[in-house]
């Protein structure tokens, strides 16, 4: 166990490295969504015996906020996120001798908003693999609401509303008004985001990853499962592929039966709220 600090914040990571002598390489994990501890509560687990057996060491850190980490993972905003992996590529490299070519970044859903951006033309950064990454904020959160009303058996007149009402909470979202007043404005009382989410989603609703994959260069596996809820997986594969021009680089794989978080569809398939959360 180890820490490093970035913007005030001190961080508590871990270094877990394989059985042999000298590693292959190092992979750091980003998180996805939520207040997750460095083993994000065991699901990590599997991927690391994984990943250990092949000769890679493994890099990963509480939340701000969670574990033994201060701060506070909800105040931060995508562009700080980037930063925090920034800081731990900083403290991996300059503890444990990694060349550039021997660090990896691995990351998890919300992560496609760090990881690519971190990446990009990044002389610390020798390759990345994603994991049910998707591209636009706002164009997800609708993609997950209509997802959600098609699965209930919603009506044509149903989805239409739901997307009118989509628009309007982002129409008011953009104006960044204060909690109060988006409680009073907003038509849908059923599902409100929480106060205490309530500024990490006005800092971030607008994150297009787009412009992180234009001119990428390091050697990139993206995971998409084709049955996620959560990502329209179509429209991150098309994207990513229009964007990349060197697709020697690249591998973008479609798992069959494989949920958002690579789990086995028929057991395991459930989005997560929608905007609010994701």
């Amino acid at each position: 166990q180890v820490t490093f600090s970035n913007s005030g914040d001190l961080l508590s990571g871990h270094y877990i490295l394989p059985d042999q002598d000298k590693p292959r390489g190092v992979i750091l994990f980003v998180h996805g969504d939520g207040p997750l501890a460095y083993d994000a509560h065991g699901y990590y687990s599997l991927i690391w015996k994984r990943l250990l057996h092949q000769g890679f060491a493994v890099f990963s850190w509480d939340k701000p906020g969670v574990g033994e980490s201060t701060g506070n993972w909800l105040a931060q905003s995508m562009k700080q996120r980037q930063q925090e992996v920034q800081a731990a590529i900083s403290f991996v490299r300059g503890n444990y001798g990694y060349t550039r070519d021997q660090v990896g970044l691995l990351g998890f859903s919300q992560a496609g908003w760090v990881v690519p951006a971190v990446a990009n033309k990044n002389p610390d950064v020798g390759f990345v693999i994603g994991i049910g990454f998707a591209i636009d904020w706002l164009e997800q959160s609708w993609y997950l609401t209509h997802v959600r009303l098609m699965k209930q058996g919603a009506r044509s007149s149903e989805i239409e509303a739901a997307y009118a009402l989509h628009l309007k909470e982002i129409k008011l979202l953009t104006q960044k008004p204060s909690y109060a007043s988006y409680l009073k404005d907003f038509v849908d009382t059923s599902d409100p985001i929480t106060q205490e989410r309530y500024p990490f989603i006005l800092k971030n609703l607008s994150v297009n990853a787009s412009k992180d994959y234009i001119g990428l260069k390091k050697p990139m596996l993206l995971l998409l499962g084709d049955k996620d809820l959560n990502v329209d997986i179509a429209n991150t594969k098309k994207v990513i592929e229009n964007l990349v021009n060197d697709q020697q680089r690249i591998q973008i794989s479609i798992i069959k039966n494989a949920t958002h978080s690579m789990l086995d569809a028929k057991s395991f398939n459930e989005q997560t709220p929608g905007l609010s959360f994701y």
